[in-house]
């Protein structure tokens, strides 16, 4: 007599673990949006951050930042189709390609709307239309994030390094240019890091939960039939 045992628990450390960094990002962007844009202090040194990185401004920094984001539908394409197409090769195919594409669009738009329906209150001199946080920034940010999802085990630490770093890369590019303040940059990524925490949180726990039912180790078969005879 054989009993399958069901090893259907998620492994609830990685999943707190996720849920927690998710809050920890999600506080710092709200503690960040009340320094940088509701506090004159927190507004001044914001703006001081912004002069002094304009101050590496240069034609060929120009060039460099309407090569890198100036095409923002090629960019996007292209992003979702190495997205999909990574997705579409690891394992729990289904689960981490639908988390990462939901998180991949959550990102932005949420972005757009935040920036669009909050106010920026003119506490001093140097205030002006809210900026907060940067879409260009958040658009790269979601690609991070959805890379981050999908990309296999072996080589997520490196693929995740390396699109969170292109997408800090175009935040520093978008202050330097003066199209946002550095809090609007910083905040597009704690946008986005909360986000693939809770994503990978989700798919994690989905992954755990739809493993298959496998076989007792032989000792432990033998005690359970042995149990089962009597």
């Amino acid at each position: 007599m054989t009993l399958p045992y069901n090893n259907t628990r998620p492994d609830r450390t990685n999943v707190a673990g996720y849920v927690v960094g998710a809050a920890c990002a999600f506080a710092a962007l709200l503690m960040l949006f009340w320094w940088a844009v509701n506090t004159a202090a927190g507004q001044s040194a914001d703006h001081s951050m912004m002069v002094d990185l304009q101050a590496y401004n240069s034609p060929t920094v120009i060039h460099s930042i309407e090569r890198l984001v100036g095409r923002p539908v090629p960019i996007a394409v292209a992003s979702l189709a190495v997205v999909v197409a990574i997705g579409m090769t690891g394992a729990q195919r289904g689960a981490r390609l639908l988390g990462a594409l939901g998180a991949m669009v959550t990102v932005p738009v949420v972005a757009e709307l935040v920036k669009a329906h909050v106010d920026r209150p003119v506490l001093n001199d140097i205030a002006t239309h809210n900026s907060f946080p940067s879409g260009t920034t958040a658009a790269y940010a979601a690609l991070a994030t959805g890379l981050t999802c999908v990309a296999w085990r072996p080589w997520q630490q490196v693929l995740a390094a390396c699109a969170w770093g292109v997408a800090a890369f175009v935040g520093v590019l978008v202050v330097i240019m003066g199209w946002h303040r550095p809090s609007d940059a910083v905040a597009a990524l704690l946008l986005g890091a909360g986000v693939t925490c809770l994503t990978l949180a989700g798919v994690r726990a989905a992954g755990r939960s739809a493993r298959p039912q496998r076989e007792r180790s032989a000792p432990v078969r033998r005690q359970f039939e042995v149990a089962a005879r009597d």
